[in-house]
């Protein structure tokens, strides 16, 4: 199948995806954002999972959908880019799972609106009964082979991902330099401010931190990294083999989803395991607090690529 092939839209494609998985598929839902939700997260992120959770147990009552969270505390939105090379980055700032907590009741950014997320996914359980339902940090998966693949793709060519990302349509403009999609994190300060060397040979990373003059060289399993939010997807996708993945509705996200494809095949190679790729629709809507049981019929019926609540 081409990657076309593996996109589903809207209502229709939610039914044809339920027709697809089987009990005990994974479905990643997506990456937890570092902010309030909106409604239309609520609606990618609750209802759609929430509609096919129920589509399984139509099925058979002891059915149960494996619904997968992220919370992307190895990636940043601190990291410095040129002018209209947002793939041009610059190391800077912290991850958030080392950013401060807004409100100082967390012991990083990451955790705070991780601990928020986990009482919707209880409101999920109640609208749809999707029993299994994952929470996991990317620094979790951070020892498993597809992320380290990825990871080591990401070190040692970086050229290859900007080939990618002109060849996926995202955008042509990349520059030869800067090209840093993934390094260390200083152990002393968080900061992801300062030099990585990789050695491939070893599978070390020497890291040099430009924020407290730290330096420190240890094989790249024993360090915290960070990743550009693309490659990071790609290296959780290789590391949890989703069935589907639930991706952000939108024609720019089709390329951003071809360039985690190319990422995926490029770290993998023949072995790549590329999920079904499902889409809702672009909801346009200030209003807060629907019950997610509205959102999840609003999924179930909905088959344009522009949606408003009423």
């Amino acid at each position: 199948m081409t990657t076309a092939e593996r996109l589903y839209r809207n209502a229709a494609g939610l039914s044809e995806v339920g027709e697809l998985l089987q009990t005990g598929d994974a479905v990643l839902a997506g990456e937890i954002p570092m902010a309030a939700l909106t409604e239309a997260d609520r609606l990618r992120l609750l209802a759609y999972p929430g509609s096919l959770a129920r589509r399984i147990r139509r099925g058979s009552q002891s059915a149960s959908l494996r619904v997968v969270y992220v919370v992307p505390d190895l990636a940043t939105d601190e990291a410095t880019h040129a002018p209209g090379r947002p793939f041009n980055l610059t190391p800077s700032g912290k991850t958030y799972g080392r950013q401060p907590d807004p409100e100082a009741c967390d012991e990083s950014r990451a955790r705070h609106w991780e601990a928020l997320f986990d009482a919707h996914t209880q409101e999920l359980k109640d609208s749809a009964r999707a029993s299994d339902i994952e929470i996991v940090r990317t620094s979790e998966l951070a020892d498993k082979s597809g992320f380290l693949s990825v990871l080591r793709l990401a070190l040692r060519s970086p050229a290859q991902i900007a080939d990618a990302i002109r060849e996926s349509g995202v955008t042509d403009e990349v520059d030869d330099e800067p090209l840093t999609f993934a390094g260390a994190a200083c152990r002393e300060c968080g900061s992801i401010n300062g030099q990585t060397d990789y050695d491939p040979d070893w599978d070390r990373a020497q890291f040099n931190c430009g924020a407290c003059g730290y330096t420190q060289e240890a094989d790249i399993r024993e360090q915290s990294m960070w990743m550009q939010e693309d490659v990071l997807r790609a290296a959780v996708i290789a590391a949890l083999n989703p069935a589907v993945a639930i991706r952000r509705p939108g024609a720019k996200w089709d390329a951003r989803e071809n360039f985690v494809d190319s990422i995926l095949m490029l770290a993998g190679g023949d072995g790549a395991s590329l999920p079904t790729r499902l889409a809702p629709p672009s909801l346009d809507s200030e209003q807060g607090g629907t019950p997610l049981k509205d959102l999840i019929r609003l999924a179930d019926d909905w088959d344009e690529d522009y949606a408003e609540l009423p």
